[in-house]
């Protein structure tokens, strides 16, 4: 008797990266740093357009994300959605202001004329807080000012990504980012220990001033 071969079930777009979409840390890697040509070359001008057309979809579902929040942290709605607005307000701030912030910038001396210039510092991670009390707005202060300084980012959650992260990156990819350009994590502690000595990660933030035990040991033998 012919047995049929067991398919394994789809997954839910909602399900963490790491599982359910089996890319592993090396991939993401590879995609955040071969998302960066492109997001430097589109400029500020062009960042500005998916960063403000992000906070565009984000204030048009408002309520569907101060939901999720909800769901989260167990806040009230009303919190939630002051939340929500304050995350499309910090996104709208940072597309509106970016090329003036990181314009050419004169500096004195004696010995003739000089220039300062920002320039994208490559592929950022941040560590979100666990159990966060503004999840969404972590995601916007960080990734409002480091999407248009032209870095990929990487977002590293403590357990599995919660639905305002997903979603996060989903609205992203809507407003045009190519995939890469944000990134949320799921690692194990190898793959954490892995990642703060990958060269193509230039920086690791903590996203709410705390300590990752993930990151406690693995970082401290690498100056950033």
């Amino acid at each position: 008797m012919n047995q049929q071969s067991a398919k394994s079930p789809e997954h839910s777009p909602m399900e963490s990266p790491l599982h359910a979409w089996a890319q592993g840390l090396e991939s993401q890697l590879q995609a955040a740093s071969s998302s960066l040509e492109h997001w430097r070359r589109i400029g500020c001008t062009g960042r500005a357009g998916v960063v403000s057309q992000a906070a565009h979809l984000l204030r048009g579902q408002a309520e569907g994300f101060a939901q999720l929040i909800v769901l989260e942290r167990e806040t009230l709605m009303a919190q939630a959605h002051e939340e929500v607005m304050l995350s499309v307000h910090t996104l709208d701030d940072h597309a509106m202001h970016a090329e003036r912030m990181q314009a050419l910038q004169s500096l004195p001396g004696a010995l003739g004329k000089a220039w300062a210039e920002q320039a994208p510092m490559g592929v950022l991670v941040g560590v979100a807080a666990p159990c966060a009390v503004l999840p969404l707005y972590q995601l916007a202060r960080f990734c409002g000012p480091s999407l248009m300084a032209g870095c990929a980012v990487m977002v590293l959650h403590v357990g599995s990504p919660p639905p305002s992260a997903i979603a996060f990156e989903w609205l992203l990819r809507q407003a045009g980012s190519k995939p890469g350009v944000y990134t949320n994590l799921e690692l194990s502690r190898e793959q954490a220990g892995r990642l703060t000595q990958d060269p193509r990660v230039t920086r690791i933030v903590q996203l709410h001033g705390l300590e990752s035990d993930l990151f406690s040991r693995a970082s401290a033998a690498r100056p950033w």
